[in-house]
């Protein structure tokens, strides 16, 4: 069992429609990488100026920019509703330069986070969807902190280099 450990940072809680704008923020601002680990990412792109879809492309202008992104989606049964999801999303990001994989269907990959620059970390409950972001009550955290984001840095390696 892992010993568990404590770190410091600056904490900025984002609950509901506060997260697009930060999250969308810390990605447009990248300099080096950003890694995201997500549950569920329903590509948007008939929703063309919706709030959500700004994020999305927030990301895609980032690997335009030759920021490093990689993503890790879960991925249930062949044919199920969320696979043709995040299906739909890793070609799109795939074809933009990403580097995208998917997680087997056993263990599932439920974590939702993000790290940006190796500085930023975002985690939550926020699933990357219209219904997320406009719908829900959800909540997340951004912790500004190297320690922090290098800590969730390994948690991403291992889960992304099993898979």
């Amino acid at each position: 069992m892992e010993k568990l450990r404590w770190f410091q940072g600056k904490i900025k809680p984002v609950n509901n429609r506060n997260y697009i704008k930060a999250v969308s923020d810390l990605v447009e601002h990248a300099n080096f990488d950003v890694d995201i680990c997500q549950y569920h990412w329903k590509w948007a792109s008939h929703s063309g100026q919706a709030e959500y879809q700004q994020f999305y492309l927030k990301v895609l202008s980032a690997v335009r920019r030759n920021i490093k992104v990689r993503v890790l989606l879960n991925v249930e049964a062949a044919g199920n509703h969320l696979t043709k999801i995040n299906a739909k999303t890793k070609k799109t990001l795939s074809d933009a330069g990403a580097d995208v994989k998917f997680s087997p269907t056993h263990p599932r990959v439920h974590a939702k986070f993000l790290i940006i620059d190796r500085i930023y970390t975002v985690v939550g409950s926020h699933n990357f969807s219209k219904q997320s972001f406009t719908s829900n009550d959800e909540t997340s955290v951004i912790i500004k902190s190297k320690k922090l984001a290098m800590y969730f840095r390994k948690y991403f390696e291992l889960l992304y280099n099993r898979y």
